[in-house]
């Protein structure tokens, strides 16, 4: 169990685009209360609207904060109050394309929450999505289809803190349960479309999927703890009391054929930057089930179009993210060669696939992928300029939070404690992408 003190505040952070259902918000509000963990806030950053019954229940259960992404006033006003500086807070909770088209990117949406967590003085803020519950999916080594799987209830809360509450910890994270987000899909231009994409480290879990179906599960067993680079928004853990060891989100957008398309990887930032400023990420071996098609356990089938569409618009969203991750992980000293190599070497794989796949799903929209990276090239500029302001607005904005706190009366909140050292997760750059 986590050494920790029961005055720490511990906040639920959720970003949505409606708040019209209540689940999962009372799955984990339930599931805290079961295991003994008060939560401070739930702190919910929406873009669209909601449902103000839903509220009112979920107000029942627990202190709810609901924050508009994109420039919410009171937050701005709060933070403008504390001394910040416009330019810095407008970097950080807006973006080019939220004026032009009504919609923040990724990193807008979690800054948003994390800057409305740091201000109610939350302590450690865990963040889940709306399409993840507190359970695992597990399965026997004997059984290898749906009929073998059981679900595992587990204590969420108690066991991110249980690490994220030990020796330089800041961050903790896991991956999930559930349908993998690329459904079954074998074709002659597979593996292409993979590199291209950046995604080649999934080319054997897909041939193979004839038999598990992209269905991930959880071993169920004792936690296989390891340091991590690579970190996932949707099941994630802060520590906000060492703000200088945390780096902002951070994802940008793009222009194709007409559309705004939300590139993905707005955590990429934070596990290298920790570890940087001398904290440490951990994955805690958590792999919470998730809904990925809404289906669950009907398996995802490419033919839908639903299920096509979500693929379509995550094929863009990983183009969108790869040439400026690639930058990053370069400039980190996390990956070695020449860039425009490692993107021309894309471009060309992208190229390869596109018709194969786009034949193979009889979907020409698939065409527009060598495009929609050449798009996302050309912009590499901007966003790098984009990623420096919220960077540098995150640095400005700190300093003077973090002077604030220490000026401000403390609570004795945790000790500590001393663990021993988790084995380092190889290939820790490719694990990032």
């Amino acid at each position: 169990m986590p050494v920790t003190n029961k005055n720490a505040k511990v906040s639920f952070g959720v970003v949505t685009k409606w708040i019209r259902s209540l689940s999962p918000y009372t799955d984990f509000i339930h599931n805290a209360r079961k295991y003994g963990h008060p939560i401070h806030k739930l702190i919910i950053g929406y873009t669209h609207g909601y449902d103000e019954e839903v509220l009112a229940q979920l107000r029942r259960l627990v202190d709810v904060d609901v924050v508009r992404v994109g420039g919410d006033e009171s937050l701005v006003a709060r933070l403008l109050r504390r001394g910040a500086s416009l330019t810095d807070v407008k970097a950080i909770l807006e973006s080019p394309f939220t004026q032009r088209f009504g919609i923040a990117t990724y990193g807008c949406y979690r800054n948003t929450v994390l800057l409305q967590a740091i201000l109610n003085r939350t302590d450690y803020l865990l963040f889940f999505d709306t399409d993840v519950y507190p359970r695992l999916i597990v399965r026997h080594e004997s059984d290898s289809d749906l009929s073998g799987i059981e679900w595992q209830e587990i204590d969420f809360v108690g066991r991110h803190l249980e690490y994220l509450t030990q020796e330089d910890v800041v961050i903790t994270t896991s991956d999930y349960s559930g349908y993998y987000i690329i459904p079954p899909l074998k074709f002659d231009g597979l593996r292409e479309l993979l590199i291209g994409l950046q995604k080649e480290g999934a080319y054997k879990f897909l041939m193979n999927s004839d038999r598990h179906r992209c269905l991930i599960v959880s071993h169920g067993g004792k936690p296989r703890v390891r340091e991590t680079r690579k970190l996932l928004g949707g099941n994630l853990g802060l520590d906000l009391r060492h703000l200088d060891k945390l780096a902002p989100f951070f994802s940008s957008a793009y222009i194709h054929q007409g559309e705004c398309i939300l590139s993905r990887g707005e955590d990429t930032l934070l596990g290298p930057s920790v570890y940087s400023r001398g904290g440490r990420c951990l994955d805690i071996d958590l792999l919470i089930f998730h809904n990925t098609f809404g289906t669950f356990p009907k398996v995802p089938d490419l033919r839908e179009d639903s299920v096509r569409n979500r693929f379509y618009h995550s094929c863009l969203g990983w183009i969108g993210r790869n040439p400026f991750l690639n930058w990053f992980l370069i400039e980190q000293g996390l990956q070695k060669g020449d860039l425009e190599t490692i993107l021309s070497r894309q471009e060309e794989y992208l190229a390869r696939a596109a018709p194969k796949v786009a034949a193979h799903l009889k979907d020409k929209r698939f065409l527009s992928l060598p495009q929609a990276f050449a798009t996302a090239r050309h912009d590499l500029g901007r966003v790098v300029g984009e990623y420096h302001r919220v960077a540098d607005g995150w640095e400005n904005l700190v300093r003077l939070l973090a002077r604030q706190r220490e000026a401000a009366p403390r609570r004795v909140l945790v000790r500590k404690a001393a663990i021993r050292e988790p084995a380092v997760e190889p290939e820790a750059m490719q694990r990032v992408a």
